[in-house]
């Protein structure tokens, strides 16, 4: 939280007396919108938009599969979620019954070793791999959709970053410039140029 009161005070003491800038703080493209660069207000508002759209589908199909799994869970394993978290669910995903769990980490870890002691954490999948490999696909989908969620909300907070800075420069006669690439393994990359 204190990270963010510093950015914060930073930004008011930035010089924006008259500036369009903060605009760009509120909804990236705004800013250049005001200023009349029309091509980098769409791009960033398009930009903006596919973020939120993308933020929208990844939320809905994390609970579309967390629901799915906990759902298959508890009809073919008798699992209880209420009160549960994350790590039981994995657990439910990666052993086969509770009993199977406690005397593996009884075996691996001694008698310090965390157990689960109450039948509140009961599940059974009664060996049937197919059915627990099926959960745990989808509570690893539900996990994925979660992180692709945490990554895209860091993109838009870096785009109003780069839309901020970009007025600014546009302000000031100076050039501000950025770039992604996606190469085809997979990667991207993200370059930021400033011009005095």
């Amino acid at each position: 939280m204190n990270k963010y009161i510093i950015i914060f005070i930073a930004l008011l003491n930035l010089n924006l007396y008259g500036s369009e800038a903060w605009k760009s703080l509120v909804l990236p493209g705004w800013g250049q919108s005001s200023i009349g660069n029309k091509d980098r207000a769409d791009f960033h508002m398009l930009s903006e938009l596919v973020l939120i759209s993308s933020i929208i589908f990844t939320n809905s199909q994390y609970e579309s599969y967390r629901n799915d799994y906990r759902v298959y869970g508890s009809d073919n394993a008798g699992v209880n979620w209420i009160g549960k978290t994350d790590l039981y669910a994995s657990h439910v995903g990666n052993f086969n019954s509770m009993e199977y769990f406690n005397s593996q980490q009884l075996l691996n870890f001694g008698p310090n070793a965390f157990i689960y002691t109450s039948d509140f954490y009961f599940w059974d999948w009664e060996n049937d791999s197919i059915m627990r490999n099926k959960y745990d696909s989808w509570r690893n989908k539900s996990e994925t959709y979660n992180e692709a969620k945490g990554f895209l909300i860091a993109g838009m907070l870096l785009n109003r970053i780069i839309s901020f800075f970009n007025v600014l420069s546009s302000e000031r006669d100076n050039s501000l410039d950025s770039n992604f690439n996606y190469s085809q393994y997979g990667n991207m990359n993200f370059i930021i140029s400033y011009k005095f």
